[in-house]
């Protein structure tokens, strides 16, 4: 596999410099370009012009191997959130985006519950169309938080239908991507221990994060928790909870990057800016621990930020933006973008 590298700029003391403000500034020591709230009528830079890749900023618009961004250069801070271009203010929460960035599924709320959605767009560039209700999976019951995998042949969702008695992670599959689904089934090995609400699935489908009240970590309230399976035809080992990622307040919604080292949870821990914020975690290997949790503080308002989904390259953050998820009101899609600068071979 070919390597992708940043351009480095000529001078070499500049790129020392630059290579260690941003270091700094992915531990957050130091700010880089630091950011106000975006207005309310802000839009996606997706039908604007590309960004500048130059000066050892890398143009991450088109997705790539994740772990070719990663490999040489470190992030920036994230740059104003605009909303989805052509995602409507329907109360859409997120679920997933896919991998080229083309399709969102996401769960929309109808007075008393929520119903999966999907829609698409031809190309990163174009407003996304209609979202369509996802007729052969919706329930009364609340079916939510949708993540496309396999090239948009499965399914994974959370659902409170019967016969559980909270809410669960279930599964389905179709024979094209753009078919029906087949009736899906519950991945009862990990609902047995208790409630699985909001939850990020890896690429291979091999590990998920969740959210759950169930007993089992050091902390109360809602808590991010981890499993793993060797192959698509096993069960998932039994959870467990990431308690390097909790804190005595709610934590949820986990959203992990496709290499598995960056996550981002929605967290009321204090530190933050007022209800549930954007919190993000990294770590050097997939068999290491995350470190402390950081505030996105570029990113959080005084309400709600929540369901964030990065893209395959790491360079967008999808997520549900200055909302009230305690009301189900309010909710958009948004998007946020940000830059790798250039870290010297």
């Amino acid at each position: 596999m070919r390597t992708r590298r940043c351009p480095v700029p000529a001078p070499a003391h500049l790129a020392m410099l630059v290579a260690a403000l941003a270091s700094l500034a992915s531990c957050g020591k130091v700010r880089l370009d630091p950011l106000d709230d975006a207005p309310d009528g802000a839009v996606s830079a997706d039908a604007a012009a590309p960004h500048d890749s130059g000066g050892g900023l890398v143009d991450a618009r088109s997705p790539t191997d994740p772990a070719d961004a990663r490999a040489a250069c470190v992030w920036t801070a994230f740059e104003p959130p605009a909303r989805l271009f052509g995602i409507p203010d329907d109360d859409d929460w997120l679920g997933s985006v896919s991998d080229d960035g083309n399709t969102v599924v996401v769960d929309r709320y109808f007075s008393t519950l929520n119903d999966l959605f999907i829609a698409r767009r031809a190309a990163i560039n174009e407003p996304f169309g209609d979202a369509v209700a996802v007729d052969e999976l919706n329930t009364p019951a609340r079916d939510a938080t949708g993540t496309l995998l396999a090239g948009g042949l499965e399914i994974y969702f959370s659902s409170d239908r019967a016969p559980t008695t909270s809410s669960g992670l279930w599964w389905a599959s179709r024979a094209t991507a753009d078919g029906v689904f087949d009736t899906p089934v519950q991945i009862a090995e990990l609902n047995a221990g208790g409630d699985l609400t909001e939850h990020a699935l890896t690429p291979d489908g091999l590990a998920v994060y969740f959210t759950s009240t169930r007993a089992g970590s050091a902390f109360g309230g809602r808590n991010i928790w981890f499993a793993e399976r060797p192959d698509r035809d096993q069960p998932f080992s039994a959870p467990r909870p990431l308690d390097e990622l909790n804190s005595d307040a709610n934590d949820r919604a986990p959203g992990i990057s496709a290499d598995g080292l960056e996550i981002f949870v929605s967290s009321e821990r204090a530190g933050g800016s007022g209800a549930l914020d954007l919190w993000r975690a990294t770590r050097a290997s997939l068999d290491k621990p995350f470190g402390p949790p950081e505030s996105v503080v570029e990113l959080n308002t005084s309400n709600d930020e929540t369901y964030p989904r990065l893209s395959a390259d790491g360079s967008v953050l999808y997520f549900n933006y200055d909302t009230n998820i305690a009301g189900n009101l309010n909710a958009d899609v948004w998007e946020a973008r940000r830059k790798c600068i250039a870290v010297a071979p």
